[in-house]
């Protein structure tokens, strides 16, 4: 009788382990919204960590802008003494705090440069993966869902650590 099911233990075992792994960034049930994410027209890469004034919030900075976007520079901010400052390192999320009833959901601030207006937004990693990011004015109803891809450290030469190369003596 346990030869049987010695023999099935065995099988699973080795069906199991010729199946891919499941990509690292891409860790089902994974809940960390942190990291590098491309956004839908694959123009900018955005990288979401915690605040520097408050590591109990997440900020997010664009990291990589591609150099044939349309907009290089913040030209549609509402504030004009911002209007000239390059896109690539601007904050664009801030203050996303964890909703206490949802674990891996985030309720916070997003700017968008290409109309210069800034939302509420929700945050949270789906089950594919992707960062589903909830923009609106008012109440959520009202709003729009973009999905953004998370990307490999390395994948894109990100702007910030080229400022960061550019300021040292």
């Amino acid at each position: 009788m346990r030869q049987p099911i010695i023999a099935c233990a065995f099988a699973a075992a080795l069906i199991l382990s010729a199946m891919p792994a499941p990509a690292q960034d891409a860790a089902p049930g994974s809940k960390d919204v942190t990291g590098l994410w491309l956004v839908k027209k694959k123009d900018v890469v955005v990288e979401i960590k915690p605040c520097a004034k408050n590591a109990e919030t997440l900020c997010g900075h664009i990291a990589w802008l591609d150099p044939h976007a349309k907009l290089q520079v913040d030209a549609l901010n509402p504030d004009v003494r911002l209007r000239d400052r390059p896109l690539c390192g601007i904050r664009v999320m801030w203050d996303m705090r964890a909703d206490p009833a949802e674990a891996g959901v985030y309720d916070g601030e997003i700017y968008k440069a290409n109309n210069g207006t800034t939302y509420s937004a929700r945050i949270h990693r789906n089950a594919e993966g992707k960062l589903e990011l909830r923009g609106y004015l008012g109440v959520p109803l009202f709003g729009k869902t973009a999905f953004l891809t998370p990307v490999a450290e390395g994948s894109y030469p990100l702007c910030i650590q080229r400022k960061a190369r550019a300021r040292k003596p």
